[in-house]
């Protein structure tokens, strides 16, 4: 899994190199959970590290398309919960998943893009995508949903954080199927996965931003000329 990562990394460097107006290559760490049989309700339990790539394409002021690809962990244990029946049980799992993605993405303001006049410095931005998600030797179609804040950092680059929920067709990301004996079909009893991170990138544009003003003057915008 971990070659597969590195190769689809070296892709997506590759793409920039060929010299793409207006991209963006970056890298991303943060956290992983999972919402399981185990974990149903908690998106921020028991994280584990993740870190991953990206290349962004800026069609405009607001409109992007991405690729993710990250490589992360998910882990539970039934013992952290107080009920009687996952104390009994006492499962506990502790797998790593890979994850690529294709991603809509949409800018709420006018955020730093070509020769724009007063564009933002930061914006808040919203994704939706489908994926492909391996987690040990199980493949699977995925859904993620993102919400998030980019900023402009130090001229050239994009620093960003986001929050995800990943919706999965497995019901074995917890080495557990159905315990609960409950209804399944594609779009139930699944398991999601959520993450935060944050994430550093870099413009690659032939059209570069001259001076990001640095002071309260323009509240927030900057003038690429």
């Amino acid at each position: 899994m971990r070659r597969i990562f590195l190769v689809v990394v070296v892709v997506l460097m590759s793409l920039v190199s060929k010299g793409q107006i207006n991209t963006d290559l970056g890298i991303s760490i943060g956290t992983s959970s999972s919402l399981d049989d185990v974990n149903k309700f908690n998106m921020v339990y028991q994280p584990s590290f993740t870190f991953g790539g990206l290349y962004r394409i800026n069609f405009d002021e607001s409109n992007c398309f991405r690729f993710n690809v990250e490589y992360g962990g998910l882990k539970g244990d039934d013992l952290s919960f107080s009920n009687g029946f996952q104390q009994e049980r006492a499962h506990k799992f502790n797998n790593k998943f890979m994850h690529l993605s294709g991603n809509y993405e949409y800018n709420f303001f006018n955020y730093w893009v070509k020769k724009k006049i007063w564009s933002r410095a930061m914006t808040p931005f919203a994704s939706l995508g489908v994926g492909l998600l391996v987690v040990n030797t199980h493949f699977s179609m995925t859904i993620p949903i993102t919400v998030g804040a980019k900023f402009v950092f130090l001229r050239d680059y994009t620093l960003s954080v986001e929050a995800s929920l990943i919706k999965t067709f497995l019901d074995n990301n917890d080495d557990l199927v159905d315990p609960y004996k409950m209804p399944s079909g594609m779009m139930m009893n699944k398991d999601y996965i959520s993450r935060v991170v944050l994430t550093l990138s870099y413009r690659f544009s032939m059209d570069k931003v001259c001076m990001i003003k640095a002071n309260n003057k323009y509240n927030g915008y900057i003038d690429v000329r």
